[in-house]
């Protein structure tokens, strides 16, 4: 992500970093909140993962 930054222009560095930051941030947000023990924590937790999956793969061309 670094070595991706300094090829960028820049005009595009910082959205590119929001578009990797802000995701890593809710990631670990919500990754603190997974009750291990509950079936449908795991289950909203692991649905997230693939909603970030999609939005990274939609949001990386637009922001390159």
């Amino acid at each position: 992500m670094v070595a991706a930054t300094t090829l960028l222009a820049p005009s595009h560095r910082l959205a590119f970093l929001a578009s990797q930051l802000i995701p890593l941030g809710l990631f670990w947000l919500l990754s603190q909140r997974v009750q291990l023990q509950q079936k449908r924590s795991v289950t909203l937790f692991y649905q997230f993962i693939w909603l970030l999956f999609f939005a990274q793969y939609l949001l990386y061309p637009l922001t390159l």
